[in-house]
């Protein structure tokens, strides 16, 4: 008798052999047990793939997929999601890891509220040290649509990893990665967009690796154009009269999404690609100044400052930023 998994994890994998058995090691030691294990040999030409098929060998939970050429995470994310069985989807890295009860907390809370989406708290750790990201995340006083949450601005980590997903949601919206870089802020903030309850949970779930070859570290011409590619796919989302009656769907956090671009452009860029990006955030900006003007919830001078100009609010940040410290753990 076919027994339905309660949670679809998907691992995609691309040259993982270093670091990828702390990953499905979590995954497999998790309390929950009525789960499987989608992973993704996205064409990798070092030990990963004898490793994934080892792993398949030793828990009948796993299901593995494999490219015969490198098509990146985006279209390995897509294809897990083909694949997914689960009531809900949960998204790891292969060089991530999770608490042993992320998803037996995660998946009560979900099946009880009937959540779409429920987010949780990330743990940001580089070597021995460790530090919880999202101190300002706060408990929902009940689970809330899209629109609304945009409306009272909540935190959103652009994060698909970590969060749990309705696998109906996903499927149903056709809600997928785009083949670029920054793709989890485009599939996170449709899917919050269209959903219709979304949750907060305190506990930290997800480990997240701080590596100095990722993405994030690195910042090229394609990384700058890509990043545009996001927050204009994401002013569609945001504005689709559609999806509400409201104003707008529009957050602040939009605002802080271009500020944050002009800022790795800053720091990463020469300075003729940082007026090229000065040039476009500015006029991204201009359009849509009303939204954050009347947004209480924002200090009034964080506010202005924002409105005049996402890139010089950016330029300030970076002068008086105070870096965060890791702790010791």
């Amino acid at each position: 008798m076919y027994h339905q998994p309660k949670v679809s994890i998907i691992i995609p994998c691309y040259n993982s052999e270093k670091f990828l058995n702390k990953a499905i090691d979590s995954a497999i030691n998790q309390s929950l047990n009525k789960i499987e294990i989608i992973l993704i040999d996205d064409g990798s030409t070092d030990k990963t793939h004898s490793l994934l098929q080892q792993y398949k060998m030793m828990d009948n939970r796993m299901v593995l997929i494999e490219h015969s050429k490198n098509e990146g995470l985006a279209l390995a994310r897509n294809h897990g999601i083909e694949q997914a069985n689960g009531e809900y989807i949960y998204f790891l890295d292969s060089d991530d890891y999770m608490h042993p009860n992320t998803l037996e907390v995660l998946y009560e809370q979900a099946k009880n509220e009937d959540l779409d989406i429920l987010q949780s708290k990330y743990v940001l750790k580089k070597g021995n040290k460790k530090v919880i990201l999202q101190e300002d995340f706060h408990p929902l006083p009940a689970p809330m649509d899209g629109i609304t949450y945009f409306h009272q601005d909540f935190f959103v980590s652009p994060m698909a990893c970590g969060k749990l997903f309705k696998t109906d949601f996903i499927k149903k919206n056709q809600i997928q990665f785009p083949d670029r870089y920054y793709e989890d802020m485009t599939f996170t903030f449709e899917a919050i967009t269209l959903a219709k309850k979304i949750g907060h949970n305190l506990m930290p779930t997800y480990f997240y690796q701080l590596r100095d070859e990722s993405i994030s570290k690195n910042f090229g011409k394609k990384n700058m154009e890509d990043y545009q590619g996001v927050l204009t796919d994401l002013q569609a989302y945001f504005m689709n009269p559609l999806l509400t009656d409201k104003q707008s769907t529009f957050p602040i956090q939009y605002y802080l999404f271009m500020s944050r671009f002009s800022e790795e452009v800053i720091k990463k860029c020469n300075r003729q690609n940082q007026k090229k990006v000065k040039k476009f955030v500015e006029n991204l900006a201009k359009k849509y100044k009303k939204f954050i003007s009347t947004n209480q919830r924002y200090p009034f001078m964080k506010r202005m400052l924002l409105q005049a100009s996402p890139y010089n609010y950016a330029l300030l940040s970076l002068k008086f930023k105070k870096k965060k410290k890791l702790r010791d753990f």
